[in-house]
């Protein structure tokens, strides 16, 4: 608990290109959560914010999103998926 990793998020829709990031997360037990969500409310709210975006991907409750890039790509990701499903063009 409580590694920090640099990750490259790269995700591949047919015909769309060039959506990626380099984000940061957090690998943190329930002690560390608990800690920083006490110590840091403000930092907590946000983590909260970011984790409601990208529940339904990330399904892992100690992996902490530490930007908010990564919710933007997830979401630019949900929405390409639709879009190339659906056909609207």
């Amino acid at each position: 608990s409580g590694m920090l990793f640099q990750i490259d998020i790269i995700p591949s829709v047919k015909g769309y290109g060039g959506i990626s990031c380099e984000s940061g997360i957090l690998l943190a037990d329930q002690a560390l959560r608990r800690s920083i969500e006490k110590d840091y409310p403000q930092l907590w709210q946000r983590i909260e914010k970011r984790r409601n975006c990208t529940s339904k991907i990330m399904k892992k409750d100690n992996v902490i999103s530490l930007t908010a890039n990564i919710v933007f790509v997830v979401l630019s990701f949900i929405f390409l998926s639709f879009y190339s499903s659906k056909k609207w063009r």
